[in-house]
């Protein structure tokens, strides 16, 4: 009997977005650290990274079907559920029609990662925004400091500057080390996953849609949230 053909767990609009926003998070931490000049490439690649979470929340509920965010964001229950995995020694095993159903049932994200996954985007929503009500007194000041308070404004610079940043570093650091755990102890690689988008899953699993007219969608989603952007900056100032 040949072995089933790998699933197509990630389309892609989700795995552009994907490595997209990793590329222009890493430019935000260069152009910060320079600082100067650069902080206003720093600035607009904010602005890009702000289109980017947009469209993923739009994409979060007319993406392909892994990518929505009810096929991914858990309960309780099978948040509970799934810790509970963990519980077992390192002798045993958890049994194995628990393993199938998580297998069917987080192909995309597990719980655990569906959550880093929410905090991620919550936590860069935060430092653009933050971002935006910056000033640093020298080179930089957001475009949303004008409509605020000094006291904000020195509270949004203090949390973009000292929180914000290392807690993004943080997130990252974490979101690495989980793709190397994965890697060493389950022979999962899901770098390569989030390249080609296919899983091998043995038990049978809906495929996510990237058909011609889903990727078209996405481009317009994508566009229409980098026309909110620069509506909202174009209101601002």
């Amino acid at each position: 009997m040949s072995p089933k053909p790998p699933t197509l767990i990630w389309d892609l609009p989700t795995r552009i977005f994907h490595w997209l926003l990793a590329f222009v998070v890493s430019l935000q931490f260069i152009t910060g650290l320079l600082g100067g000049d650069w902080l206003t490439w720093h600035a607009y690649l904010g602005y890009l990274s702000l289109t980017l979470i947009l469209f993923r929340i739009f994409w979060g509920f007319f993406g392909g079907y892994w990518s929505l965010f009810k096929s991914f964001v858990p309960s309780v229950h099978q948040l509970f559920n799934f810790l509970k995995t963990f519980e077992y020694s390192k002798t045993s095993s958890p049994p194995e029609s628990t393993v199938l159903q998580q297998t069917t049932q987080f192909a995309g994200h597990n719980p655990l990662g569906a959550i880093s996954v929410l905090v991620m985007l919550l936590s860069l929503a935060l430092q653009v925004l933050s971002g935006m009500m910056s000033n640093d007194d020298i080179a930089f000041a957001g475009p949303l400091t004008a409509h605020i308070s000094n006291d904000t404004v020195e509270w949004m610079t203090w949390y973009h500057s000292e929180v914000g940043f290392y807690l993004i570093l943080f997130l990252i650091t974490l979101h690495i080390l989980a793709i190397v755990y994965y890697k060493v102890r389950k022979g999962e690689m899901l770098t390569v996953s989030m390249i080609h988008g296919h899983k091998k899953i043995e038990a049978p699993i809906r495929a996510s849609d990237d058909s011609t007219k889903n990727r078209m969608l996405a481009l317009a989603l994508f566009l229409l949230s980098g026309l909110i952007v620069y509506w909202v900056l174009t209101v601002v100032q």
